[in-house]
């Protein structure tokens, strides 16, 4: 029972991250409706992608608005751009939207709304439970297979899934994804055979899914290689952090005790020090935790994005593991040339240095002490300025440094 329910936490949680990292339009921020996409692979909403190109006419660019590149629009406007069938699969399979889908055949015979509650997985097309019942009834649709969405969510049904499921070309709509072009590394329907890639080498998609599948496991497990550097950096700053509190704690002290040894002349310097070294215990700090977010952020996605791979891997068919590799591969690329999780940062100390021969100098403010940095496998930096100045020129100097 235990390893049932894991099971189940586990699945809930994979939900959440193809969700998150894959299913959400970047316009919207929501579940994906009408998921339709650009000729760079990026997906968006139709009803999101409608408005950001109603203000341009046929021929105009648009540019995407997460990679910045820019396609022209289509003749047909949004309908011009290609729907995605696999997103649209995974939130009837993997993620069981709660979003409620609607009868394409009572919309346009009918012109009203019925919830769907099935899915011709030929056609794609949503169907009401009246119209479920009759969509196999012409000769054009007899061999079309209609499941319910609880069959669509069946793991017992996945094989049948694929068996009978079509991905329609991008190009030549009517016509679904038969081949894959290995000199052009594109899947590729009938037309696309005669019309553009005639005595082009052309194989199956299963064999094509054999190709690609190992291609993507070795850039998931590079990726596995800098997650595991991501979060031995994720350590270090979490302990530099522990060390810096502490020895910022013990600096403290050292400055209070020296303070109260010259209470009476140095009360005004004992602030300003205090205050030099919050500044440069704060700047350092910043700079590791920006650095932390960064590298965990950094680690999240990469540990999100093998999740997804391994599962399309484990449990996708050819035509989706062809459709979605660049995708993919785009990202697990993004992915491998950040340096987020590379470099270790540098750990600083901080001592306080006393004057023994204060009692002279207190009214010229360098009595007190100052704060010196020491960075791990460096030197300290010496401070030879003895007025309060120098304190304001240490930390600017540290500044500069990060």
């Amino acid at each position: 029972m235990a390893t049932a329910g894991a099971s189940r936490g586990d699945e809930e949680s994979l939900r959440a991250k193809i969700t998150e990292h894959f299913i959400s339009c970047s316009l919207c921020l929501e579940e994906y409706k009408e998921p339709t996409y650009l000729p760079c692979g990026h997906t968006f909403c139709k009803g999101c992608l409608q408005t950001y190109i109603s203000a341009l006419t046929p021929g105009k660019k648009v540019q995407c608005s997460v990679c910045q590149k820019e396609t022209k629009v289509p003749k047909e406007g949004v309908e011009g751009f290609t729907h995605n069938f696999y997103i649209e699969s995974l939130q009837d399979t993997v993620l069981q939207s709660p979003r409620q889908k609607k009868c394409k055949f009572c919309a346009l015979s009918f012109e009203r709304e019925t919830v769907a509650t099935s899915k011709c997985i030929t056609c794609h097309d949503y169907l009401c439970e009246r119209c479920a019942l009759l969509h196999c009834g012409t000769s054009h649709t007899k061999d079309h297979k209609v499941l319910t969405f609880q069959q669509l969510q069946n793991k017992d049904y996945q094989k049948h899934i694929q068996k009978h499921q079509k991905i329609f070309c991008p190009e030549h709509k009517n016509e679904s994804i038969r081949y894959y072009c290995s000199g052009c590394n594109v899947p590729i329907c009938r037309d696309c055979r005669d019309l553009h890639h005639d005595g082009h080498k052309l194989i199956s998609l299963e064999k094509a899914a054999e190709i690609v599948k190992p291609i993507l496991k070795t850039k998931s497990l590079g990726m596995q290689r800098k997650f595991a550097t991501g979060k031995r950096k994720l350590v270090k700053i979490s302990k530099t952090l522990a060390t810096l509190q502490e020895n910022e704690s013990s600096v403290q002290q050292q400055i209070k005790a020296r303070a109260a040894h010259l209470r009476h002349l140095v009360n005004q310097q004992e602030k300003i020090l205090l205050q030099d070294l919050h500044k440069t215990t704060s700047a350092h700090r910043n700079d590791l935790q920006i650095s932390y977010e960064k590298c965990s952020t950094t680690c999240n996605s990469i540990k999100y994005t093998t999740d997804v791979v391994k599962m399309i891997l484990q449990n996708g068919n050819p035509i989706n593991v062809i459709m979605l590799q660049h995708q993919l591969g785009q990202k697990l690329d993004e992915l491998q040339s950040t340096s987020a999780v590379e470099g270790i940062p540098e750990e600083i100390n901080l001592t306080l240095t006393t004057n023994t021969e204060v009692d002279q100098e207190i009214s010229s403010g360098a009595g007190l002490g100052n704060v010196q940095i020491h960075v791990s496998g460096r030197p300290a930096k010496p401070d030879f300025k003895q007025h309060l100045e120098c304190l304001v020129d240490c930390l600017l100097e540290f500044g500069a440094g990060l």
